[in-house]
């Protein structure tokens, strides 16, 4: 899971998210993030993860990449992540199927079929290999009802669809979340003022979306719907107090009726060092 936290952390240059991948997530998706990874190798951020990767392999996971041929950081193009009632990561990249899967057998892991789908199994995770250039990783009920959606059609709905190909377009790594952002932000590990935020300033918003752009400095914006235009007055005020004491730069912070617009940078050291305590 430390590998695959760090690839869903790679980001490049603007894009737009593959439809077919938002076809496959749960249509009750209340927070869907995307990220490109295609075209992270030249950012400086890019370059540490890829290292911070490359540090997490064991001999187990090299002799796996050199028999299945399959190595995240190279066959990776794009990853979408949908939590709703389960959890979904679906990846477009490049996927030997026959040889991972004849790898994986060797390996001693759990190989099998659902509804003509290729899975690598085990008791608590699912990977399907939905076509040659997606692949799906959630819990086996999860999982299975991608192979079911698939197959009816569905996915997310057509307006949250929209605001995602307009979010994906204007930021290499974006999100959209429905999610109390106090509940998303709880476990992250801000310092200084981010305690203030931590303790239920952030119980009025009902929405969040937004992006980071991997320039350097790295660039976050957001757009928070509060309650109320109070609660979103009072939010600005706080954000612009944890913002200057964790940011690299201006802060940039607005609001308008419920709506509070936020924007401010970061370094990358202080980015790289945001990651190491995540893990």
């Amino acid at each position: 899971m430390k590998t695959l936290a760090i690839v869903l952390l790679l980001a490049a240059p603007a894009f737009a998210a593959d439809p077919e991948l938002l076809k496959l997530a749960m249509p009750e998706a209340r927070l869907v993030a995307g990220i490109d990874v295609a075209a992270v190798k030249g950012t400086p951020f890019g370059r540490f993860a890829l290292g911070q990767l490359t540090a997490a392999q064991d001999p187990q996971y090299d002799a796996f990449v050199k028999a299945s041929g399959f190595d995240p950081a190279q066959s990776l193009d794009e990853i979408v992540t949908a939590l709703g009632e389960c959890r979904l990561v679906l990846a477009r990249g490049r996927f030997d199927t026959a040889r991972i899967l004849d790898a994986a057998r060797a390996a001693g892991a759990g190989v099998s079929a659902y509804q003509g789908v290729d899975m690598l199994i085990s008791p608590d995770i699912w990977l399907a290999f939905v076509n040659g250039s997606i692949v799906a990783l959630g819990d086996p009920a999860c999982v299975r009802a991608l192979v079911e959606r698939r197959q009816k059609g569905g996915g997310l709905p057509a307006a949250t669809a929209a605001r995602i190909d307009v979010l994906s377009k204007a930021y290499p790594l974006w999100f959209l979340s429905t999610m109390p952002v106090a509940e998303l932000i709880s476990a992250l590990p801000i310092e200084g003022g981010g305690d203030a935020l931590k303790n239920g300033a952030l119980e009025s918003v009902r929405a969040a979306s937004g992006g980071v752009t991997f320039s350097d400095p790295v660039r976050l914006s957001a757009e928070l719907t509060a309650a109320s235009p109070e609660d979103a007055s009072k939010l600005a005020a706080l954000l612009k107090f944890v913002g200057g004491a964790t940011a690299q730069g201006p802060v940039d912070v607005s609001a308008e009726g419920s709506v509070v617009r936020l924007g401010l940078a970061f370094s990358e050291t202080q980015l790289e060092a945001l990651v190491k305590q995540a893990q």
